[in-house]
Parts: C-alpha cells; structure tokens; sequence
C-alpha cells in the first residue's frame, strides 16, 4: 500500500469508529431513557398498589413481582451495554493510535527513501568521475607496457637475462 491508500484507509477507519461511537452512544441514551421510564412506571405502580392493594389477587402480585425483576434484569443488562460499549471505544482507540503510529513509521520510512534517492544523482556523479580515472590510469598503464615491451622486446625475442 502507497501512502495515500494508507491515509484514505485511516481516514475511512477514524470516519467509522466515529459513527459507530455515536450510534452506541445513542443506544446507551435510548436504554436510559427506558430504564428511566421503567422507574417512573415502578414509582406509578408503587402509588396505584398502595391504594388498591386489597383488590389484586395472588397471580397479579406475582406478576408485577416478575414485572419488577424483569425491571432489574433490564436495567443490569443494559448497564452491561453500556460498560461494552465503553470498552469497545476504548480498543478501537487503542487500535486507531496503534494505526497512527504505523503511519507516522511509514511516513518516516518514506522520507528516509527520499533521502537516499537524493543521494543517487551525487554517487552516480562519483562513480562516472571513478571510471573515468580508471580507464585514463588504464590507458597510461598500456602506454608504459608499451615502453617496457619496446625497450626491452616481448617474449622470446627480446632481451633475456641470465641468472
């Protein structure tokens, strides 16, 4: 992935997270809202079984007693949502900073390559500079095998020197 692909990925990631973020915090206020209408309920029907309790027979008790821990189930599980919801933001925060920081390597990484692409144009220069001494230094090598060969012949026919 270049880098571009990069950003556009944790830009639509972060974009993501975000809304997520909102919907679970709109269904936390939605949860609330009912357990707070569940209470004002409960509260209603405290005041109605004060005044009329001598009217409800055995199976009505019951359930509104079921009524009121079906109240407390909710009002727990959605406290548990809430709770996961909170946690999940948490990691995918920890999960977007994790991202960032990758970012930010490649980002180093990137300018580094940089760096060193400038570089090339500086080595190709010596190394063109390096040949070029190379051969010259060759060139004056052959002319003085030259010398050597005229002076003193090559192989068989030229001087040979008894030890």
């Amino acid at each position: 992935m270049n880098e571009q692909q990069l950003l556009s990925l944790a830009n639509h990631l972060n974009t993501s997270r975000g809304e997520f973020v909102k919907s679970l915090l709109m269904i936390r206020d939605v949860l609330e809202s009912l357990n707070d209408n569940i209470k004002d309920f409960r509260e209603r029907m405290d005041g109605v079984l004060e005044r009329v309790e001598e009217h409800f027979d055995e199976s009505q008790l019951a359930a509104a007693g079921r009524l009121v821990e079906a109240q407390e189930k909710f009002s727990t599980s959605a406290e548990a949502v809430c709770d996961l919801t909170i946690a999940l933001n948490n990691r995918v925060q920890d999960c977007d900073n994790i991202f960032k920081g990758q970012l930010e390597m490649s980002e180093a990484q990137t300018n580094q390559l940089k760096v060193i692409l400038e570089m090339f144009p500086t080595f190709f220069a010596a190394f063109t500079e390096t040949n070029a001494n190379t051969e010259a230094t060759n060139r004056k090598l052959d002319a003085l095998v030259q010398k050597i060969d005229s002076y003193f012949g090559s192989g068989t026919a030229g001087l040979e020197f008894d030890n």
